[in-house]
């Protein structure tokens, strides 16, 4: 008992962490992962990370509403407060002046620019309030960042951390949890229609359309930001005459429902009598009336009378029997959450209802104008249907310019001359607004404001009929994308074509296990080193063409364009490439290629195209937009801080250690690829499925790769690579002389301890596959030298981690244990390759 003791006192004691306090008393701790590399300061403590994967954390959990703040100072970047799915980025890694913040109900990104850098070397104040209704981030006072939505019944604990192998200090920890609002459940149904309750979370968001402020209030109820603009356009309500949305039109309302759900919202009418109900389910309610009354939000019940609530008005209790006037008894109406499309087939919906909307407007333009020769109609009347007109049409040209990063490039100038038109129509309906109400006015001052208001609106109505034209162009332009449903980058490995392989045989349903879905390609079991030490693992010159053969090995047939070329043999290639990954695709099956999202080797999944080019999946999710298919192999991530990087590069400061081989360099003095080049390199593949061969010829030609590459003089000989056991003696000699620099040495580390743990579990599986006593023997000797080898670079990984920082490594003491260790592992090498020579002769 008393071992037990000391030993629970001595992993408390081992423990880093500091006081979390509220209102001046301590109430938590805040404790930093051991993994972290934590050490006690006079200021609190300080951690580093490598992946952000070490939160430090308190050990309490809190529920929202809530507010936090701490001091905290980082050396370089990633100062990141977490809570629920939330978090909230400083100094983010990958493109520093960028607020970088997730929802913490949904883990929705929201990304600002420049809003995102502090100093480094300096202490920081940050403050995080999650109210249940919005959320607030402040940096020494000053706010950056603040959403609205609903934000109760969150619990859970409160995190610190970084990232990038940055070293990060707090100093103190403030936790505030508040008062929450009464809230009824569905469990409490039967109690609700008895006794007075709201809906907290819910309220009509300020604006000066009562409708689109009831609708807003339900998107920020559910965590939904839709931009008033993407409402407006995919409605169609941007496009069409304002027969009155807002003036409570049944007809455009149910054009409303119908087009929300592409965006993710279901508006279905209520009963009434059941409103209580679904309240009671958390389910937001709107209702609109026959008179006068503005849409209401129906935010709670009292017994069965109803509350509403309108920004014009504040909150306001009707109670039927006693207020509700002749015909005026409310329509109720729910709003739902439910699957919508991606933006894309949004646009086409949206562009395909705004080439339908001319005859409609040429018919509303005529009789506004025969309307207006009355002259004893009232021009403010006048004045407010072209305010009206007005905005819908300056909605429109939003949602063109929203529209215009996801259509791609062949769409840009259709999208541009559409803008324009919508503009000029804007326009002219703002010069008849402003004559109506010179009209209204006492003392006009023009006696012919009339005619030049009907001038007015005469020039926006000849524009309506070739904006419309437009419209129909690119609904007809969008229609034509391909995508394979189901296709995408998975996976857990550190080296990209394995995710990317990973996410091919899931798509075509072949089932293997992960080592040996690598086995087969070899790659775990080849080892070299580049002469100039410092370069990426995927620069160094492996022989891609035969691994993405290999992995045919799992049941598929491989096929693709490769070449590297300049002019218009390039061009010819890119053509090449273009072609067949289409053809590939419209037969369904998988594409893959190097270099598409990324410079250098990294591998992505190619899962669909358009006019313009490529949809991806890779380290980044998949692509919203395309990949135009002159850049590809040109590392054109779409994805918003690699596309501000790479316009931005000139901003982005010198690399610390540059990639030694000769393309980084190259690439390192040119910047960023912003446009089609005249030489490059070209490698795309598909996979479509065929009959696997043999357990025992995949388990030969893998072990026949690893033969063949480990002879320096052999086959896959390229300058500057040196392969197989002669690799480890520049290895050995480059830690001993400090040559390493400490990033690339973390990075390789690694990838070989993956890589040679897969190798070991292959050769398990494949023993265990082929179940032939004849092999026993041979089998067990690779395995256990396979099994050396994976002990030896499971030890490198924990003596240098990956992340470690960049230049030398100081630490001489560690660097001469490391060659020690990879002098072994030069011995168990030369054993594996002699066992794999031997199982090749017996396979």
């Amino acid at each position: 008992m008393m071992k037990e003791q000391m030993a629970h006192s001595t992993a408390t004691e081992e423990l880093v962490w500091i006081t979390v306090y509220r209102e001046g008393r301590s109430v938590d701790r805040l404790v930093a992962h051991p993994d972290s590399k934590p050490v006690r300061m006079a200021e609190g403590m300080q951690f580093t990370d490598s992946f952000g994967i070490h939160p430090a954390l308190t050990e309490r959990h809190y529920r929202t509403p809530l507010s936090l703040e701490a001091t905290v100072m980082t050396d370089s970047t990633n100062i990141v407060l977490v809570y629920g799915k939330g978090q909230v980025i400083l100094n983010w890694d990958r493109r520093e002046d960028l607020l970088h913040v997730r929802h913490p109900v949904t883990g929705q990104a929201f990304n600002m620019p420049g809003l995102g850098s502090v100093p480094a070397g300096r202490w920081h104040q940050v403050e995080w309030v999650i109210a249940e209704d919005v959320m607030r981030f402040l940096v020494n006072g000053e706010e950056r960042f603040a959403l609205p939505g609903n934000y109760r019944g969150l619990q859970g604990p409160i995190g610190i951390r970084t990232g990038w192998r940055a070293n990060l200090r707090v100093g103190m920890l403030a936790v505030k949890e508040h008062r929450p609002a009464d809230f009824v459940s569905a469990a409490d149904n039967g109690a609700a229609k008895s006794r007075t309750f709201t809906l907290p979370g819910y309220r009509p968001a300020p604006h000066e359309h009562s409708l689109w402020a009831c609708l807003l209030g339900a998107m920020h109820y559910y965590n939904r930001y839709i931009d008033e603009s993407d409402w407006m356009g995919v409605s169609g309500l941007a496009f069409f005459p304002p027969r009155s949305v807002f003036d409570k039109d049944d007809e455009n309302l149910r054009l409303l429902q119908a087009q929300a759900r592409l965006l993710g919202i279901d508006i279905q009418p209520a009963e009434t009598d059941h409103a209580a109900d679904l309240l009671a389910e958390g389910v937001p309610l709107f209702a609109g009336f026959k008179g006068k009354r503005p849409y209401m939000a129906v935010t709670g019940c009292e017994g069965r009378s109803l509350i509403f609530e309108c920004p014009e008005r504040g909150g306001l209790a009707f109670y039927p029997d006693e207020q509700l006037q002749e015909g005026e008894a409310p329509r109720i109406y729910s709003v739902r959450q439910v699957e919508g499309t991606d933006r894309r087939h949004q646009m086409e919906a949206a562009f395909r209802l705004a080439a339908k909307a001319g005859e409609d407007n040429a018919h509303a333009y005529r009789k506004w104008l025969e309307a207006i020769s009355d002259t004893a109609d009232d021009p403010s009347r006048h004045a407010g249907i072209a305010s009206e007109w007005r905005k819908a049409r300056e909605q429109a040209v939003l949602y063109l310019h929203r529209s215009m990063e996801q259509a791609g490039p062949s769409l840009t100038e259709l999208i541009k001359e559409g803008s324009r038109l919508y503009q000029t129509i804007a326009a002219a309906l703002g010069e008849a607004e402003r004559w109506f109400l010179d009209g209204a006015s006492s003392r006009p001052s023009d006696p012919d404001w009339q005619t030049k208001a009907a001038d007015s609106i005469s020039r926006a109505a000849s524009l309506e009929s070739s904006v419309s034209e437009i419209m129909r162009r690119l609904s007809e332009e969008l229609g034509h994308q391909t995508m394979l449903e189901g296709l995408r980058y998975h996976g857990m490995s550190c080296m990209s074509p394995f995710n990317t392989y990973r996410g091919i045989v899931n798509y075509y349903g072949i089932a293997c296990s992960d080592a040996w879905l690598q086995g087969i390609t070899g790659r775990p079991l080849l080892f070299a080193m580049h002469e100039r030490i410092n370069v990426h693992d995927f620069c160094i010159p492996l022989p891609e063409r035969r691994l993405v053969e290999l992995f045919g090995n799992i049941g598929l047939d491989i096929g693709g364009v490769e070449g590297c070329a300049r002019g218009e043999a390039y061009r010819s290639l890119l053509r090449e490439a273009w072609d067949a990954a289409r053809k590939a695709i419209d037969e369904g099956w998988a594409c893959f290629g190097r270099a598409v999202d990324f410079p250098g080797g990294e591998y992505s999944i190619i899962r669909g195209y358009d006019r313009d080019g490529y949809y991806t999946s890779s380290w980044h999710g998949p692509s919203e937009r395309a990949i135009p298919w002159t850049m590809y192999g040109s590392g054109q991530c779409p994805c918003e801080p690699c596309t501000a990087r790479r316009v931005n590069f000139q901003d982005e400061g010198p690399v610390r250690t540059v990639c030694r081989c000769d393309e980084c360099q190259r690439n390192q003095q040119r910047g960023a690829i912003l446009s089609p080049q005249e030489e490059g390199e070209v490698r795309l593949y598909w996979a479509r499925p065929k009959p696997a061969p043999s357990d025992r010829t995949a388990v030969r030609e893998a072990l026949q790769l690893a033969v063949e590459f480990a002879d320096p003089a052999g086959k896959w000989a390229q300058p500057g690579m040196v392969t197989g056991p002669d690799a480890f003696d520049v290895l050995i000699r480059a830690l001993e002389k400090g040559q390493y620099d400490g990033w690339y040495l973390g990075l390789h580390a690694n990838a070989w301890r993956e890589l040679r743990h897969s190798g070991w579990r292959f050769l398990i599986e494949a023993k265990e596959r082929l179940n032939d006593p004849a092999l026993d023997a041979a089998f067990d000797a690779a395995i256990g030298y396979a099994a050396k080898l994976n002990e030896a670079f499971g030890q490198l990984n924990e003596m240098f981690p990956w992340m470690q920082p960049f230049g030398p490594i100081p630490d001489v003491e560690r660097r001469y244990a490391a060659a020690d260790l990879m002098r072994g592992a030069k011995q168990a090498e030369i054993g594996a390759v002699q066992a794999y020579r031997r199982l090749v002769e017996l396979l």
